[in-house]
């Protein structure tokens, strides 16, 4: 979510050894990568009645679209497009995480704050959205900066791509806080979009869950190119 803009106002008290402990509720980073790439061939695989009615809440992928700077990863995923750099908790009201508490306290506030937003968790996949939700997946990370050790999260999401033969392909994204969005990097012979490689490249490296968020946040920007 890039709290390194407000890294003038936060100085890590504690020692990096004792920020580093893992959230006992932590989903598991390489059982969780499993249960995706299943999931993601279930997608590819199943019957096109059979897919999940989330589906038709997937925005497209429209890089040109989210070349704002004043979005972040987690407007994202939301594809919210309102030019706030929103982060979790922002629409209940709430101060975003702060990146210099204890990294485990860091990653529940993470998620509680996106709770309040209206975005619920999810069990064990993202395909336990309801009709009226779409998936997004939250990560976090401590980072050594000048300021000293500091907590981060980053949000990714699914877009469809349409290829030149009418085929629907499901992708997952991300936009690394002021850059520009793209696509995660493609898993060798399976093809599939491995959010948790992309993830652990960036340095978050603790999987904070799946989470199911309400259509109803979409604010989509203008489409740069007919749907």
């Amino acid at each position: 979510m890039s709290a390194f803009n407000f890294l003038n106002s936060f100085i890590v008290q504690e020692p990096y050894e004792d920020i580093v402990a893992a959230n006992d509720n932590e989903p598991d980073f390489s059982a969780a990568r499993k249960r995706f790439f299943e999931d993601m061939a279930y997608l590819t695989e199943c019957p096109e009645h059979e897919k999940p009615a989330f589906l038709k809440n997937i925005p497209a992928w429209d890089p040109e679209a989210w070349s704002s700077k004043e979005n972040n990863c987690y407007n994202f995923a939301l594809n919210r497009d309102t030019k706030d750099y929103l982060q979790p908790g922002g629409l209940a009201g709430m101060p975003p995480p702060h990146p210099a508490i204890r990294f485990e306290d860091y990653k529940k506030d993470l998620i509680y704050k996106t709770e309040k937003d209206g975005v619920r968790s999810l069990k064990t996949s993202f395909l336990e959205c309801a009709p009226d939700e779409m998936p997004i997946a939250l990560f976090a990370g401590l980072f050594d900066t000048f300021f000293g050790i500091i907590s981060d999260g980053h949000c990714f999401g699914p877009k469809y791509i349409t290829t030149c033969t009418g085929k629907t392909t499901y992708v997952w994204t991300e936009k690394p806080g002021e850059g520009a969005p793209d696509l995660c990097p493609s898993r060798a012979k399976l093809g599939y979009v491995d959010i948790f490689e992309a993830a652990a490249k960036r340095g978050y490296t603790d999987f904070c869950g799946f989470m199911a968020a309400p259509a109803s946040l979409q604010k989509p920007p203008p489409p740069t190119y007919a749907r």
